[in-house]
């Protein structure tokens, strides 16, 4: 079975997002429970892998670093890079340009 390149994204976006969302949850348990928590690096991290949008989802869900900053302002920029890359990659011409450049960076 070939997957395209939309259906790959789509796999690796949905399953970052829910990976997460959990990690958001766990960090708002623990953070109720004074018990250990996630640090927000790898919070970031992981919204900048792929996960943005479930992070965000689970940010506004379990009302968790709703007004913490620089934490907000970085996690809103990772839906847009997620946004971005994912657009390159899925529209055949840019996906095209992006290699040739990374080609060109390393001849």
């Amino acid at each position: 079975m070939d997957l395209s390149t939309v259906e790959i994204a789509a796999i690796w976006i949905g399953g970052l997002s829910v990976f997460c969302a959990g990690l958001m949850y766990w960090d708002k348990r623990a953070a109720v429970r004074y018990s250990w928590r996630v640090p927000e690096r790898k919070l970031l991290i992981w919204a900048y892998l792929g996960g943005g949008l479930g992070a965000k989802l689970a940010q506004r869900r379990f009302r968790h670093k709703t007004r913490k900053e620089p934490f907000r302002t970085f996690l809103n920029a990772s839906l847009l890079f997620n946004a971005i890359t994912v657009i390159i990659l899925v529209v055949p011409v840019l996906r095209e340009t992006l290699f040739d450049i990374v080609r060109q960076l390393l001849a």
